[in-house]
Parts: structure tokens; C-alpha cells; sequence
């Protein structure tokens, strides 16, 4: 819709969703730490850590938070984090084949962004099977259907806290929003989807011209 609006354009636009690796992106049986929180993402404003670090503030002792990235705003987030007692780590490096291992071993997957893309980020947790929640903006949306694979929550550290735990402490709810991610990715941005969806669009330009 934002292309539409902004660049006018009058004949139809087609969009192709990143793929991702599922069979490298699936679940693991590993202990999960419990009250475990893990974020995947450049440490930049767009991200909006903040938000994240925030409302784990309100819900108090007992949560941990994960976040694997680099970036600009690394000391801003971890002065807030020491400030408000946050148990917080910052992971810089990790190799992407290891990704999974550490998606596997969080019981939540949260996405704070201000806006997005088409998340891969999000795509890889939910294809591992993971519990996400995910902010209620462009990009997220367009990946998560609320309450059937994900769940998605308005800008708001309150809000974004009560979903955290509402989801933390309802096993039968993580599960059925588990199987549903990864069987959602399988069906739709596994690598074979996906070529056969730029085939199709390469064949119908072709058959255009």
C-alpha cells in the first residue's frame, strides 16, 4: 500500500515475500530458559529497543532479555537496561547456522520496530516454531496473523508488557501459536514457494510482452 500511494503506479504490483531456509530454521528440542526474551535485529532507533527494554521494566524481576545485533545505539540500550535493572545481553556476532540454536533456546521472539519490510527476522523465529510478538505496524502486519500465528501488539510498553505475559504463563496458547508459525512458513516463504512464485510472475511478464 505504501508503494501504491506514493509512486501511483496503475497496473498491479507484486510482492514477493523473503524465503527462508526451513529446514536450517526449524524447531530444536532444547531447554528454554524460562521468562526468556530474544530480539534479532540491528541495535538502530528504527528497532525501537526502548520499547522492548520499557516494558519489561513494568512487569519487574524475573525476565531476561536477549538481543543478537550490532549497532549504533548499543550504549544507549544497555545505560537504560543497567538504570532499570533490566536483565539484559547484547550478543554481537553470531553465524547464521547457529541462529536457530539461539531462537530455540527463548520461550518469546519480540519484534519492537517502528516499521519493517517484510521481516526475516520474525520469519526465521516463527519457522522455528517460536511465539512471537510483534508491533502493530507496517511489514509485521503483513507477516502475522494476530492471534492465529503471532500475536500483535499496539506501540505501548503497558500493552507490549501484558501481552508478554499473558503468553509467558499460557503454555496451551505459545503452543497452538508455535505450530501454526512454523506450519505458515512451510507453506508460504519456504525457498521452493517462493521460486515458483517468481517463475510464475517472470512467465506471466513474459507471456506480456
Amino acid at each position: 500500500n505504501v508503494i501504491l500511494n506514493r509512486y501511483k503506479f496503475k497496473k498491479r504490483v507484486i510482492v514477493i515475500p523473503n524465503w527462508i531456509d526451513t529446514d536450517r530454521f526449524k524447531p530444536i528440542k532444547l531447554k528454554r530458559k524460562k521468562h526468556s526474551l530474544i530480539s534479532i535485529g540491528r541495535l538502530v532507533p528504527q528497532k525501537d529497543y526502548s520499547l522492548l527494554l520499557k516494558s519489561i521494566k513494568n512487569l519487574g524481576n524475573g525476565y531476561s532479555v536477549t538481543i543478537v545485533g550490532t549497532g549504533p545505539s548499543k550504549n544507549n540500550i544497555l545505560s537504560f537496561a543497567n538504570k532499570n535493572n533490566v536483565n539484559l545481553e547484547i550478543i554481537e556476532k553470531v553465524e547464521n547456522n547457529k541462529i536457530p540454536q539461539y531462537l530455540n533456546s527463548h520461550e518469546l521472539f519480540i519484534s519492537t520496530s517502528k516499521y519493517e519490510g517484510h521481516p526475516k527476522a520474525v520469519l526465521e523465529a516463527m519457522s522455528c516454531g517460536m511465539p512471537v510478538i510483534v508491533t502493530d505496524v507496517i511489514g509485521n502486519k503483513d507477516a502475522v496473523i494476530n492471534n492465529y500465528n503471532g500475536v500483535i501488539i499496539k506501540r505501548d510498553p503497558v500493552k507490549l508488557g501484558e501481552g508478554i505475559r499473558s503468553l509467558i504463563n499460557n503454555k496451551k496458547i505459545r503452543t497452538n501459536l508455535s505450530r501454526n508459525a512454523r506450519n505458515y512458513i512451510v507453506n508460504n516463504c519456504n525457498f521452493s514457494t517462493i521460486i515458483e512464485k517468481i517463475s510464475q510472475e517472470i512467465y506471466r511478464l513474459y507471456k506480456n510482452e
